[in-house]
């Protein structure tokens, strides 16, 4: 699990070639479809893991980038882990409620309303900036994960059956993430969608645009 975030889990894939070995890491952010506070299940959505440039270690000839799910259930530990620096120091997120409506254009999909969970920055005292947003929000009898850096946004589509189904990912056009403003909004044009299973299809269908416009309005508890 993520010490920082307990409900995340990172997550690498080393290759043992028996006489070396390397690891593909996340170049880009993992969608955690579930998982329980403690780590012990749960299921990723893996974007993209790419190995080093410089090694010769692969899966398999000229693979170098990868992207599936993985899923896991272990047995709580016998006794309780480390530490973690960061939060010896006094380093903690501060992580506070929030919520969000996203919007599509063109409609895709209905306006859809949800919980979010805000990680706020107060590194630059008095002033108050919001780093990231990330949520699950029910939709179509399945749900979307948002989850946002400041700079990109991923939307995570999770079908009924609880399996990933693809997403949309791009870079935020505008933003505003002083959370003591009223009406705080995000823009992301456009998010593309990013299939990696055939079985995969966009919002609105097999036919359905492969860009669309995000408006994300959202709030954060103080």
């Amino acid at each position: 699990p993520n010490t920082e975030h307990p409900d995340r889990v990172d997550v690498a894939l080393w290759v043992d070639r028996t006489t070396s070995g390397d690891s593909y890491q996340p170049v880009e952010p993992q969608i955690v479809v579930r998982q329980a506070r403690d780590g012990s299940t749960g299921l990723v959505r893996l974007r993209h893991l790419a190995i080093n440039p410089g090694s010769e270690v692969r899966i398999s000839d000229d693979v170098t980038d990868v992207s599936g799910v993985v899923s896991w259930s272990c047995p709580p530990p016998p006794v309780p882990g480390p530490l973690d620096d960061r939060h010896a120091a006094g380093n903690e997120p501060e992580l506070r409620p929030g919520r969000a409506r996203l919007t599509f254009t063109p409609a895709v999909g209905a306006p859809v309303e949800g919980p979010i969970t805000c990680t706020i920055d107060r590194s630059n005292a008095p002033t108050l900036q919001v780093r990231e947003l990330r949520g699950s929000i029910a939709a179509g009898g399945g749900h979307y994960e948002l989850l946002s850096d400041g700079a990109h946004v991923v939307l995570g589509l999770v079908g009924p059956d609880g399996q990933p189904a693809g997403e949309y990912v791009g870079d935020i056009g505008r933003i505003s993430d002083d959370p003591t403003e009223p009406n705080l909004e995000l823009v992301v044009s456009p998010i593309e969608f990013e299939p990696t299973d055939p079985h995969y299809v966009p919002l609105g269908g097999p036919d359905g645009p492969r860009s669309i416009r995000l408006q994300i309005e959202y709030s954060c508890q103080l």
